[in-house]
């Protein structure tokens, strides 16, 4: 009896000694907003929004569904040779482009798609602003244009930026950014107008019988997205 009475003291003198597990180093807190947001935003497909950013002085219209991109303009632009588009289709994969011009702005256009320059109107999807990434803290939580409720958070990211961000609480899509870029230059990114999952294969899909000019070496005809094409045939 005394033994077990001698080893029950040993015991609770062997458990009151237990030091407490030391909290682990690191933004805790800052990480879990990261993770946070990229759990909520990995299953978001596609994205729809009117691209506006400091210096940028026209409007333009995205719709993104994986790699496949169409950027629509509400007036006419032209190419350096004069010829005209308010469209351009994309493949950020094989990062190419190609303008087109709409029936409805160029009734007499021949159905062409000219290459253009990837690199003109590539930009960074929302969800790709939450990839990049690498500091965030949680400042206010407010309501975003009588419209959503967003979480405001301070970050930075492997860009060299550094600002606000404001992001749809419950999706965790950014919707605006105001942040300092690497050189110093304040700036403010907005997504106007945005939705998700909302885009189609025939919103960013090609016209039927549309000739690009240069694919693959070849004038061809082309329907569907540029990254998956349903009917590929060398133009006559």
């Amino acid at each position: 009896m005394k033994h077990k009475i001698i080893i029950v003291i040993l015991i609770i003198l062997v458990v009151g000694c237990e030091r407490p597990t030391p909290p682990p180093d690191g933004p805790i807190i800052e990480q879990s907003i990261i993770d946070e947001l990229l759990e909520k935003t990995i299953a978001i497909d596609s994205f729809q929004f009117f691209y506006n950013i400091t210096g940028l002085n026209e409007k333009r219209y995205y719709y993104m569904l994986g790699p496949d991109i169409k950027v629509a303009f509400p007036t006419i632009k032209h190419l350096e040779d004069g010829t005209p588009y308010d469209t351009v289709y994309m493949e950020r994969e094989k990062k190419i482009a190609y303008t087109y011009c709409s029936k409805k702005s160029c009734p007499e256009k021949d159905p062409y798609a000219e290459p253009i320059n990837f690199s003109l109107y590539n930009i960074d999807t929302p969800r790709e602003k939450v990839f990049i990434l690498n500091k965030a803290e949680l400042v206010r939580e407010e309501l975003y244009k009588e419209r959503y409720y967003v979480e405001v958070i301070n970050f930075t990211n492997t860009d060299g930026d550094n600002g606000l961000m404001w992001v749809q609480s419950y999706y965790g899509v950014p919707l605006k950014l105001e942040y300092l870029d690497k050189e110093g230059n304040k700036k403010t990114l907005v997504y106007e107008n945005i939705s998700w999952d909302s885009v189609r294969d025939i919103n960013v899909a090609i016209p039927y019988n549309t000739t690009l000019i240069g694919y693959n070496g070849k004038n061809v005809s082309v329907y569907g997205k540029l990254s998956k094409p349903w009917l590929v045939q060398t133009a006559s």
